[in-house]
């Protein structure tokens, strides 16, 4: 489980300190409960290398503006509908009438898309409460590699679990900083809860979508998987390689694809 894993990797002195209440805090359960893919999806880092960022990866990148204005371009020409998806048969439900289309892609939550048949999943979110600031910045330490801190976390003492000041992630200058103070809260749906009894619920559902030869279930809150944006963006280049032979598969053979796409951090 996740307590037992990170105990083999880092001890009881700095289990203890931070991970046991930071993770109780937000999730409010006992650590123990959580099973260990949890520990290991958020690729924590045990290696003191010198290198603080928080992915390893060789390119790292942000959008030149912001991803607002990146998904704004990849949306244009397409026409939005706004309104609330209630379920699917054969076709999406949207406010009780049916959207017609050849194929779809669902980014909402796999249980909802079955109106919850089999019960709800487990999710956990986090509320921010914004805060403007009339100084140049909140972080005032500087790291070892002459950065400043984009996020702090905070196992203990606060409500919040962590705070994050944006103009450090996007650097872009301003006299003023803006900070984002997160707390836990069970009314948004961003993080799946990693247990043995949500992964066997998830998996019931998983079968009801591998029946439907012209719908895909994506994202988050779709694989009922924690996913980053370098993630995702794997997640379609292994997608575009067999979306067009999908309708034509077997049930065991769209499972398959589905096992393929929903561990990107194993490839």
């Amino acid at each position: 489980n996740f307590e037992s894993y990170l105990l083999s990797k880092v001890g009881k002195t700095a289990y203890n300190l931070f991970y046991y209440s930071f993770t109780k805090k937000f999730w409010g359960v006992e650590p123990k409960s959580l099973n260990a893919d949890w520990a290991k999806i958020r690729s924590l880092s045990f290696n003191c290398n010198g290198d603080k960022r928080a992915f390893s990866a060789k390119y790292q990148g942000y959008p030149e503006t912001d991803y607002n204005d990146l998904i704004s371009g990849l949306a244009k020409g397409c026409r939005i509908i706004k309104a609330r998806v209630n379920k699917f048969l054969k076709e999406p439900i949207v406010d009780g009438e049916p959207i017609k289309g050849d194929f779809y892609i669902s980014t909402i939550r796999i249980d909802d898309l079955f109106d919850c048949k089999f019960g709800s999943l487990k999710f956990k979110g986090i509320k921010q409460e914004i805060e403007i600031l009339n100084r140049e910045y909140y972080f005032l330490h500087i790291s070892s590699n002459g950065k400043r801190f984009s996020w702090v976390y905070y196992p203990n003492d606060f409500n919040y679990t962590r705070i994050c000041e944006y103009k450090n992630i996007n650097l872009k200058p301003s006299p003023k900083t803006l900070i984002a103070k997160e707390y836990p809260t069970d009314k948004l749906s961003y993080y799946p809860f990693y247990s043995e009894s949500t992964e066997h619920l998830f998996k019931k559902y998983l079968i009801e979508v591998s029946k439907i030869n012209n719908l895909l279930t994506m994202g988050r809150l779709g694989l009922y998987f924690y996913l980053t944006m370098s993630d995702i963006i794997k997640i379609c280049f292994k997608f575009k390689d067999f979306v067009y032979e999908y309708p034509s598969l077997t049930q065991e053979e769209r499972l398959k694809r589905y096992n393929r796409i929903r561990a990107p951090i194993n490839d």
